[in-house]
């Protein structure tokens, strides 16, 4: 499970960024960082070398995301003053809308640091730094096959007298094939009291992407008195977010340890 976040306005790198775009009919935003309640399963194969250091190699599912927010609104201007400047905006009517697009194959290498033990020996802390590769094995862009999802929205609605909403969609695209990252965090180990039984491990970690693995078009239509106005705003994610991960490790090599913890 993971929240999202490093969602963008701007296709490019070269495109500005904002967090809220406003116009004479609504406003448009962008929310930095949302639970997506999404869950990945995956598979790691790891190397103990003395008791504190630990690597492995990983494979797993993920997927990217990106939250919007569009809100209609009204205008009044301050009847004590001539300065447009001083609007004053009532809003109303919010929709919420989150577009996912998975699943990526995300392979990742990661280093592991036993740091800290509690008194009864039942937690252990971990260190972790990694680094890893997010893939779309259907994405060329050198032949231009990207792969695109639309999504319709229901409308904001009447915004004003003959004023409406009268189209919403957003067309979702994969942007690369492979979007290299990084990640660090700490990990937690678990085990029993009598006779020091491994139970499970807790996992949290900051997951940096670097190219823009998700690319969201909204193209939004309004109705104004009859003439059609046009919209296009467009947001990116690069899969960037906080990790929350429960695994359990399986020994292969020895079967059975003869370490006793200190």
């Amino acid at each position: 499970m993971k929240t999202n976040q490093g969602n963008i306005f701007g296709s490019w790198r070269t495109s500005p960024i904002y967090s809220t775009m406003t116009n004479q009919y609504f406003s448009i935003t962008n929310d930095k960082m949302f639970f997506d309640n999404g869950v990945d399963l995956g598979i790691h194969l790891g190397l103990k070398i003395r008791e504190n250091h630990f690597f492995e190699l990983g494979f797993s599912g993920d997927h990217a995301g990106i939250k919007t927010q569009a809100s209609k609104h009204d205008w009044s201007i301050d009847p004590y003053t001539t300065d447009p400047s001083l609007q004053i905006v009532r809003r109303g009517g919010n929709h919420n809308q989150v577009s996912i697009l998975g699943p990526f194959n995300r392979f990742s290498f990661n280093y592991n640091n036993l740091f800290w033990k509690n008194n009864s020996k039942t937690i252990q802390a971990r260190g972790i730094i990694g680094f890893g590769t997010l893939n779309s094995p259907n994405v060329n862009r050198k032949s231009g096959t990207y792969l695109t999802n639309e999504i319709p929205v229901f409308t904001i609605g009447e915004l004003d007298s003959n004023i409406y909403n009268s189209q919403y969609v957003i067309t979702s695209t994969r942007a690369w094939r492979n979007s290299f990252y990084f990640n660090a965090g700490l990990g937690f180990d678990f085990y029993t009291k009598k006779k020091y039984k491994y139970l499970f491990s807790f996992d949290l970690f900051y997951l940096q992407g670097t190219r823009n693995i998700q690319v969201d078009h909204h193209r939004i239509k309004i109705d104004d008195n009859g003439t059609d106005v046009n919209f296009l705003y467009t947001f990116s994610s690069r899969g960037s977010g906080i990790y929350f991960t429960l695994s359990r490790r399986l020994q292969v090599y020895p079967w059975k340890s003869n370490k006793k913890i200190n």
